[in-house]
């Protein structure tokens, strides 16, 4: 003992000793097993955050889909069968397409993992019968390499544009055909449009007046793209734009 009447080292015994080392080792032990502790829940608190995050978005991306497509198509169909406007033919035909619509956001829930070749596969399938039931001709360029590293989001967004785009030139163009191009550019980037070669329309002025071209625009913006509607002589050209690992 010194002076000051602090015990040292050489007071204590070699047991004595070597159990304050034990002790102090665990107590260095159960601090670090602690600090792990709480890093490792914070570490699960946050993904459960992200996983609740990433199911609303799902969930507001279901219902944007179901209010822009079938949606919008069934209050249509409504209005017209209360108004006494509508042939028979014309609500088979857009029953049809509602239902086309649904399949395509319940597909959507399943397409985790798949390449984008599968979903276009399934896009231009739908797409080709309803042209062919409208006599329309279908001319579809496919550029896109079948394992680009496009990611399910994207592809999803690219299906939609596609049944949208193609939806409303079928509906409002009075078209003979239609030209869907799919590529990548050299500034890496997916460009997907689709021209009719109908009446055509001025963009500004149909912008929220029924075509869903809000929806379109909101999809771009969903990509950090861009949607470009452009007059052609005849008809109209709509593309989406947005960079390759969106």
């Amino acid at each position: 003992m010194d002076q000051s009447g602090v015990l040292a080292a050489q007071d204590f015994s070699a047991t004595a000793l070597a159990w304050l080392r034990l002790i102090g080792y665990l107590g260095i032990v159960f601090s670090l097993i602690s600090i792990l502790y709480v890093i490792e829940r914070a570490r699960l608190a946050s993904m459960l955050a992200v996983h609740r995050a990433e199911q609303a978005l799902e969930r507001e991306r279901i219902a944007s889909d179901m209010h822009d497509g079938a949606g919008n198509q069934l209050l249509g169909l409504m209005t017209q069968v209360r108004a006494g406007k509508v042939e028979r033919s014309q609500l088979l035909h857009e029953l049809e397409q509602c239902f086309a619509d649904l399949r395509q956001t319940l597909d959507s829930l399943d397409a985790e993992g798949r390449p984008i070749s599968h979903a276009l596969a399934e896009s231009r399938s739908r797409i080709t019968r309803r042209c062919e039931a409208s006599g329309i001709a279908l001319d579809w360029h496919d550029a896109l390499e079948p394992s680009a590293a496009i990611s399910t989001r994207a592809s999803n967004h690219i299906a939609r544009f596609l049944h949208e785009s193609t939806g409303n030139a079928l509906r409002h163009a009075h078209t003979t055909r239609l030209d869907v191009q799919l590529r990548h550019t050299a500034d890496a980037r997916i460009r997907v449009s689709v021209r009719d070669f109908g009446v055509g329309f001025d963009p500004q002025l149909a912008r929220g007046l029924g075509r869903g071209l809000d929806s379109l625009y909101k999809r771009a913006q969903a990509l950090g793209g861009a949607l470009d509607i452009q007059r052609c002589e005849p008809g109209v050209s709509v593309e989406l734009s947005f960079p390759i690992h969106a």
